[in-house]
């Protein structure tokens, strides 16, 4: 008897019909029946009588139900169990130094999808100290860092460099940057709008000189002209959008959807002929610790993709 086998007959109930169970399952009606008449030869009772009007559950039916349902549950939770566990076995240890835009970004991904025995150490840098460390060659921690991307810059595979550079950068997402805003602040706008569009709106932003160099270098110095309000508090900037229709925030798209800073009250805006802004990990090729590196960025990679 297979898992399978008790997943069709659950499903059964569900659609009510040899057709609609079939569909739904991406499996032809003649393959669902195969599969029920070999589980009913293997149980030795009748479980479903077929009528015009579906099908109907017979009391040997119901009661192979109760445990159909009960064994592919545990067997779910089985699995997940042994992927934990595998997951807590692999002890990569990792020296981790962040931005603090990725700070603000992704870390507390990060921090959730790796065993505390990974993480020697987390510790928070100015991108001028990482970038310093790296090009220094002194670097011998792991970076995740914020890169401002030309779209025309010599990409190759997964890294920002080519292969004779002594940095790795792999990427973990790209944002564009753009304003935060109630619905309806700017009217009938296209999908994106232009720096300038934003000139008469009261501007908000995190607070911080680092986060403010990352903004001044995709949108360069005038950006933060208009800007009057400038805390660390992401809910409070929230709030005070929320509450202002000539107000926006200055923002990029992944903190917008994955953050708590997104509302059915907002929207977020891109700004037009913008660079990409990525997050990623860096390191330096040289360092001893490289291979250990790479493990650690494909496992965080995988627990994302979960």
């Amino acid at each position: 008897m297979r898992i399978e086998s008790l997943a069709c007959l659950i499903e059964l109930e569900r659609a009510g019909s040899i057709n609609a169970a079939a569909k739904n399952l991406f499996i032809s009606q003649q393959g669902l029946s195969r599969t029920l008449s070999s589980l009913e030869d293997e149980l030795d009772a009748k479980l479903v009588d077929r009528t015009h009007s579906g099908v109907h559950f017979t009391e040997a039916g119901c009661l192979a139900l109760v445990h159909a349902k009960a064994i592919v549950q545990e067997f779910g939770l089985m699995k997940n169990e042994i992927a934990r566990l595998s997951e807590e076995s692999l002890v990569i240890p990792i020296e981790l130094v962040v931005s603090p835009y990725a700070t603000i970004t992704l870390l507390d991904r990060v921090m959730g999808s790796v065993s505390r025995a990974s993480l020697l150490s987390t510790d928070e840098w100015s991108k001028s100290q990482i970038r310093q460390q790296l090009e220094d060659g002194d670097a011998t921690s792991l970076f995740l860092y914020d890169w401002i991307a030309d779209p025309s810059s010599h990409v190759q595979g997964d890294s920002y460099f080519d292969e004779s550079a002594p940095i790795t950068f792999r990427p973990l997402h790209s944002s564009r940057f753009g304003l935060m805003c109630r619905k309806g602040t700017l009217g009938n706008h296209k999908g994106s709008i232009s720096v300038d569009d934003a000139a008469h709106l009261q501007l908000v932003s995190f607070k911080g000189h680092d986060y403010q160099q990352t903004l001044e270098g995709v949108l360069g110095p005038e950006c933060f002209r208009n800007v009057t309000f400038k805390v660390s508090n992401r809910n409070a900037l929230t709030a005070f959008v929320k509450a202002n229709d000539r107000t926006g925030m200055l923002l990029d798209s992944f903190s917008f959807s994955a953050g708590p800073t997104r509302s059915e009250a907002l929207e977020f805006i891109p700004f037009d002929d913008v660079p990409l802004l990525t997050v990623g990990f860096a390191f330096a090729n040289d360092d001893p610790k490289a291979a250990n590196y790479l493990n650690f960025i494909e496992h965080f990679r995988r627990t994302e993709n979960r």
